[in-house]
């Protein structure tokens, strides 16, 4: 009789640590594509410098990887500003002030200062989320 309600106990876990996996995953996936819709909005209200965009609006996205797929989904066939879509992932800073948009996560490693740095003068717009307040352009609370 223990040792069928300890198996039923295990099952029973096994059962909820399963459903909070999957609910997790589908709350970052969810978390992903809103912060995605957020960022093609951006665009509808923001202007760039002439010249800024080359022949493709890049985004640019640093070490997330829900993110950028959320991205590079729903840009496969938009336009922004008339250009076509590309969204690019970064491991590093190094390309950070080719993109148009740029996103990065605090717990890329990276502080606001660095980030800054590596855009330098370029008309890129940085979306941040995790950074102090008023340390980055637009910093996302979710």
């Amino acid at each position: 009789m223990l040792r069928k309600v300890l198996l039923l106990l295990a099952v029973c876990f096994s059962l909820g640590f399963l459903f909070s996996i999957t609910h997790a995953q589908s709350s970052i996936e969810a978390r992903s594509k809103f912060k995605s819709l957020f960022i093609h909005n951006f665009t509808k209200y923001t202007e760039w410098p002439a010249g800024a965009i080359k022949d493709e609006f890049v985004i640019g996205v640093l070490n997330d990887n829900q993110l950028y797929e959320s991205l590079t989904l729903a840009d496969q066939t938009k336009k922004i500003k008339d250009y076509p879509v590309v969204v690019k992932f970064f491991t590093n800073l190094s390309e950070a002030s080719e993109c148009q948009i740029f996103c990065a996560d605090a717990e890329s490693g990276y502080s606001a200062g660095e980030l800054f740095g590596a855009i330098g003068e370029a008309p890129v717009m940085l979306i941040t989320e995790g950074y102090p307040y008023n340390t980055t352009m637009f910093n996302f609370l979710i």
